[in-house]
């Protein structure tokens, strides 16, 4: 039996008045207004999506006036949308940061070249130094602390990592200063600097932006389909472009690897994640997408030669197994049927591409092998790297405990080669970032760095435990491995100040950081149990918390005044007076 009844609203409680059934009702208060209409999103998303082809594919064939105009005006068009919905504006960052690289790449198929998403746009006529991502960063963020200060809310979530990037953030500013006292050029502070804010505004702008899991979801569908893409261009640009000549790259272009650097390190990305959804059996739909996408991300991959890439997914399937095993003995036993397998594999490969060969097949066994026996280029390559880090190593030295701040270019003690040509950051970014952080923030600096690594590893860990969702749990235990190939970079190949590795970390320690606060049915987020503490274990506790009271909120015959509310189970709910007694 059904019973229908309106609810009254007296003060600070609910009455229940049994009679008269009530038709009609009302949406509840504070729900997302882009989410009620429905329909309105499909009939504007086709326009969108064609005005935004358009505006690309002018883009990328225009001149460089051209291209600002049609900057200006995919602006005036966004704009109302990323208002009315700031977690879009962070999607086109996610896409963007995967896809467009920072440098020109100069190959005949390379579009992205033409997207000046990571360049200043003062060289398409604008008058501005900022990149469009840079832009597009802080815009976001005074977006969203206008709204939040306009619904009388603290101007941002900030979460338990804030305090750890905010004195890091802290620590580059004093640099600035320090370097500019110290007779530093402003041009160069600000090509070196840019970057490490990339990690705070990014964790800033997930934070605050991604309030449930479908939101999550969808940001990963962005990441890994764009990934997807660039492994379809590094085989288009391998097979079409190169004719299956990996030596012919100096013919046709000044780069020296077929995609960018930090490439690799995306690649390792995908796959690992998709090894964590297939141990923790979670989004088959993801799943099977990756698995498709697998082959032309892996060819890209090895035909990248980047040694980095190979050994971070060593390095984070080891970080994973350790991860699982201790904190996870459930799955203990898929781990020991996968190192099995692994092993049954690996020993039989890397003896058959133990002497080199096999061409871009056997580059992950060169990868590996490099570390122990490196070839001819892997030496140079090494021995290079060598003198500069001894030549950073007596730069610290001058200056330990103060640092020499940005700007000032590093003395060389011990002679290498000049590579101002290819890097004009040459004598001022070595390929060691790690000791780069001391030598322009001295120990303190140093010091900040490595709990700045630690806090958010600890936090990735804790989520990766406490969680129960499977696919939550893939995504925290991803960032354990991205943060360590963020570290791992850091000490060979400039990861430290890379621009696209940079946005990828604070999106991801953002995404991990915001899981225990995610609401798994519903739209938006409970305030109050958001801005409270930034300490992980009472985050967790706060996050069970608004679990519970998302349940009671959401039981079907609870509801706000005026609204009608069909009673269908047994026993019916039933409500007390407080004045009268009668129930």
């Amino acid at each position: 039996m059904q019973r229908s009844f309106p609810v009254t609203e007296n003060q600070d409680r609910l009455t229940v008045v049994p009679g008269t059934p009530v038709t009609g009702g009302r949406n509840v208060p504070g729900a997302d207004y882009w989410r009620r209409f429905p329909r309105m999103r499909r009939l504007l998303f086709l326009p969108v999506l064609v005005f935004f082809s358009l505006i690309i594919g002018l883009a990328l064939g225009a001149g460089f006036a051209t291209q600002a105009l049609l900057i200006m005006m995919a602006g005036l068009v966004i704009g109302p949308l990323v208002w009315q919905k700031p977690l879009l504006g962070a999607y086109i960052l996610i896409f963007a940061l995967a896809t467009v690289e920072p440098f020109n790449m100069e190959f005949p198929d390379s579009i992205t070249d033409r997207v000046p998403f990571h360049k200043p746009l003062d060289q398409i006529g604008l008058p501005i130094q900022l990149t469009a991502a840079e832009i597009m960063m802080f815009g976001l963020i005074a977006l969203i602390a206008v709204k939040r200060i306009g619904e009388r809310k603290s101007p941002l979530r900030t979460g338990p990592i804030f305090v750890a990037l905010s004195v890091f953030t802290a620590m580059v500013i004093y640099g600035i200063v320090r370097g500019l006292s110290s007779g530093g050029d402003p041009v160069t502070i600000v090509w070196e600097v840019r970057t490490l804010f990339y990690p705070f505004l990014m964790y800033l702008i997930i934070y605050n932006t991604v309030s449930t899991k479908q939101d999550a979801v969808r940001l990963m569908w962005i990441f890994i389909g764009a990934i997807a893409i660039k492994g379809l261009v590094g085989v288009f640009r391998f097979v079409v472009t190169l004719k299956l000549n990996l030596e012919s790259i100096p013919d046709v272009s000044r780069a020296n690897s077929l995609l960018s650097h930090e490439e690799s390190l995306f690649f390792a990305a995908f796959l690992v994640f998709g090894l964590l959804l297939f141990i923790f059996r979670s989004d088959r739909k993801q799943l099977k997408f990756i698995a498709w996408a697998m082959l032309p991300v892996l060819l890209a991959l090895m035909a990248n030669q980047r040694r980095a890439g190979i050994l971070a997914i060593v390095l984070s399937v080891a970080a994973i197994f350790i991860v699982v095993y201790v904190q996870m003995p459930q799955k203990r036993r898929m781990l020991i049927y996968v190192a099995v397998a692994l092993m049954i594999f690996s020993v039989p490969y890397l003896t058959l591409f133990r002497n080199g060969g096999g061409g871009f097949i056997g580059e992950p066994a060169a990868a590996v092998l490099s570390v122990i026996r490196p070839d001819a280029r892997d030496s140079a390559s090494n021995e290079y790297r060598a003198l500069e880090a001894e030549n950073v190593g007596e730069n610290i030295a001058l200056n330990p405990y103060t640092g020499a701040g940005f700007g000032v270019p590093m003395q060389v003690f011990l002679p290498i080669p000049d590579l101002t040509t290819i890097f004009p950051l040459w004598a001022y970014v070595p390929h060691n970032t790690i000791l780069y952080i001391w030598l322009r923030l001295g120990i303190v600096g140093f010091g900040v760095f490595w709990f700045l690594v630690g806090r958010m590893l600890l936090q990735s860990t804790i989520v990766a435990r406490n969680e129960a969702d499977p696919y939550l749990k893939a995504i925290a235990l991803l960032t354990v491995t991205v943060i360590m190939s963020w570290v791992a970079q850091g000490l060979v190949d400039m990861g430290i100040v890379d621009t696209r590795l940079n946005m990828l970390l604070g999106t991801l320690v953002g995404l991990t950081a915001v899981i225990p606060l995610l609401k798994r049915g519903e739209e938006t987020a409970t305030e109050s149990l958001i801005d409270t503490d930034n300490d992980p274990v009472k985050m967790t506790v706060n996050s069970r918390a608004a679990d519970a009271s998302s349940a009671v909120l959401n039981m079907r015959d609870m509801t706000l005044p005026g609204d009608t509310v069909p009673v269908s189970s047994q026993p019916p709910l039933q409500f007390k007076d407080r004045n009268s007694g009668i129930t």
